[in-house]
């Protein structure tokens, strides 16, 4: 049984027969799922096979409410409604999630302002302990982020935190090829991806500029690489490059690439124009 018929069931304390109705609704909604353009005479067939007296979808969604609050008492029925309002709300927004879908033909893109100031960040550290060496492999890497990072000369930033030796390893290579190079703070760039309903934004790791490129960098661990979030971030960051490519290119300046890079192909050795060779989009 559907663990939210038994919530609801207990809470509005239904009896018998509003319980039965309540888990015939469930049913119904198990062989034909509510959604857009479904086949109704189709989705009656399937209902019958289970349930022969249905004759045609005859009750809209209010009538329905009612129908269980017989016997139960629409104050009473009410009254848990407001009691568990919460829960309820919840609920129906998970429902809503798992049965999103948008239909959107494109979207207009407009250019504001092509400059943006570098936001200013907040992180934790030891006051009496100097930033480390960039270039040095600290000795505890599954603890990255106790960590702050100097030294540098070709960050925006003075200081940087990273959230794996493999990030460490990366700027290494900007420091040396990039001409500059920072970790963005959040609300920087202003990149949401599609998460269900939710649209999250969506930080990239790393940002450099070489001699002809602006680069989106994102490390990850290669099993991450089919995980519905990273394609969707990719995809919300493939667009906003392709976007700030053609607006760069109104005025002459350099396009934007973005490289999804695997932890373990990242070395101190290789250039950062092998990995664009390798793994941009």
């Amino acid at each position: 049984m559907n663990r939210h018929v038994n919530a609801i069931a207990g809470r509005l304390s239904l009896r018998p027969p509003q319980r039965r109705s309540l888990e015939i609704l469930d049913r119904v909604t198990e062989i034909a799922p509510p959604k857009k353009g479904a086949d109704v005479e189709a989705a009656l067939v399937s209902i019958r096979s289970e349930f022969p007296s249905v004759a045609d979808f005859e009750r809209e969604f209010p009538s329905l409410c009612f129908a269980l609050a017989t016997g139960v008492g629409k104050t009473r029925l009410m009254g848990a409604f407001i009691s568990y309002q919460r829960d309820i709300a919840r609920f129906i927004h998970a429902q809503m999630q798992e049965h999103y879908w948008e239909e959107v033909g494109g979207y207009e893109v407009k250019v504001s302002k092509g400059f943006t100031e570098l936001k200013q960040r907040a992180y934790t550290h030891t006051a009496q302990e100097p930033p480390a060496d960039y270039r040095i492999s600290p000795e505890d890497k599954s603890n990255m982020a106790k960590y702050l990072f100097g030294g540098f000369t070709r960050c925006l930033y003075s200081e940087e935190k990273f959230g794996s030796d493999a990030e460490r390893r990366l700027a290494v290579i900007l420091e040396r090829e990039a001409i500059k190079w920072f970790k963005p703070a959040k609300g920087q760039f202003q990149i949401f991806y599609r998460q269900g309903a939710d649209q999250p934004e969506y930080q990239p790791d790393f940002v450099a500029e070489s001699s002809n490129t602006v680069y989106m960098l994102e490390p990850k661990m290669r099993k991450e690489f089919e995980d519905p979030i990273v394609l969707a971030k990719k995809e919300a960051a493939v667009k906003w490059c392709a976007n700030a490519s053609a607006h760069a290119a109104s005025y002459g300046g350099k396009p934007w690439r973005y490289l999804l890079i695997p932890h373990d192909e990242i070395a101190e050795n290789v250039t950062l124009s092998g990995l664009a060779a390798q793994f941009g989009a």
